[in-house]
């Protein structure tokens, strides 16, 4: 695995992180429904059916950016990262790593309303480790 690709609403989740320059092939930021139709080809139904934010759509992020991409291995990310809405939990944050092998890696976090930032930064702590996982997986022996 040469490169990582990530999609995601929030640009420098990984790119922000000292290091991951040389690893990062490209980013899509779909911030909105419309972008991760448009960019990433998901469709308006498969949205509205498994809701933006919701483990089906970060596993579907993950592998259209890997589709789109030359990596082989991408991120997919969706969550409520600030102050959310009545039925939205605040820090509720769905992450999917897969690579060009068929690994496959969701999680479901619950950081709590700690902010947009700390939120961030702890899915970025996240989707690191679960690269790690990936690596391992896909370089047995090779993971650092």
């Amino acid at each position: 695995m040469r490169r990582v690709a990530l999609a995601a609403s929030s640009p420098p989740l990984l790119t922000d992180q000292q290091g991951l320059g040389k690893w990062f092939d490209r980013g899509f930021v779909v911030y909105t429904e419309k972008a991760k139709c448009e960019v990433l080809g998901l469709e308006p139904i498969e949205l509205a059916r498994e809701g933006v934010v919701s483990a089906a759509i970060a596993k579907r992020l993950a592998e259209q950016a890997l589709e789109r991409s030359d990596a082989g291995a991408s991120v997919g990310v969706t969550g409520f990262a600030g102050p959310a809405g009545q039925r939205d939990e605040a820090g509720l944050v769905y992450l999917a790593v897969t690579t060009r092998n068929g690994y496959l890696c969701q999680r479901e976090c619950h950081f709590g309303d700690v902010g947009r930032d700390r939120t961030r930064a702890l899915a970025a702590r996240a989707a690191l480790e679960m690269l790690d996982d990936a690596l391992s997986a896909y370089n047995p022996g090779d993971a650092a």
